[in-house]
């Protein structure tokens, strides 16, 4: 089957598609994330709230809240309910 030469210039570029789709993503993350190498699961997760307009707790009142919040259920839960059967 002979192909016209648009069709061929098309296809030499069609790696075009890719390479704005990857720039694109890359500007993002770079934009977006936050930097988190050597930070702590706290620093993180304070500039992620940062980001989201989430107001601040300091580590105290987040500790509070922690240990006030009350456990779904006392007793373990029920193994049948959780096992799959095949």
């Amino acid at each position: 089957m002979k192909r016209s030469i648009s069709e061929e210039k098309l296809q030499s570029f069609a790696f075009l598609v890719f390479v704005v789709v990857c720039t694109l993503g890359s500007i993002y993350l770079c934009v977006v994330l936050p930097e988190t190498k050597n930070k702590t699961f706290m620093d993180i997760s304070q500039s992620f709230a940062k980001i989201n307009k989430v107001p601040e707790l300091s580590p105290g009142q987040e500790l509070e809240l922690v240990l006030s919040m009350k456990p779904e259920s006392e007793k373990a839960p029920d193994v049948r309910k959780t096992e799959s059967s095949f």
